[in-house]
């Protein structure tokens, strides 16, 4: 297979630009001119599974925030406030506000995590 063949396989699985430029030892917009001209969409994030984004209520928020004592969930950072703090879907679908679907993770984490290209077990 060829660098721009395998450097679209690996997009097409969900790999970031990022992750694919320091595999062929290229930068980030190099990635993203391969991508254009073989005429895919430029993606900074995962796919949401759900369109329907449903903004999570303010009383949901901060039930999930208590529930997590206001500690990051990967790195168990803990919060005095809310300052500094995301509330993460595990599924990825943002019309699962569920509280199984939620938990609270510091914005480094939340960055880091949604960069990442293996999975993380929750639970």
């Amino acid at each position: 297979m060829q660098r721009n063949e395998l450097i679209i396989k690996y997009y097409k699985e969900g790999k970031t630009y990022e992750s694919i430029g320091r595999l062929f030892s290229l930068s980030k917009q190099r990635i993203h001119q391969i991508v254009k001209k073989y005429g895919y969409k430029h993606r900074y994030r995962l796919p949401i599974l759900n369109y329907n984004r449903q903004p999570i209520q303010k009383f949901l928020r901060t039930q999930v925030f208590n529930r997590d004592k206001k500690t990051c969930y990967l790195c168990h950072q803990k919060f005095g406030n809310r300052k500094g703090l995301e509330i993460h879907h595990i599924n990825r679908n943002s019309g699962d506000n569920s509280m199984r679907n939620l938990i609270t993770l510091c914005r480094r984490c939340h960055r880091q995590l949604h960069g990442r290209l293996n999975k993380i077990h929750y639970f």
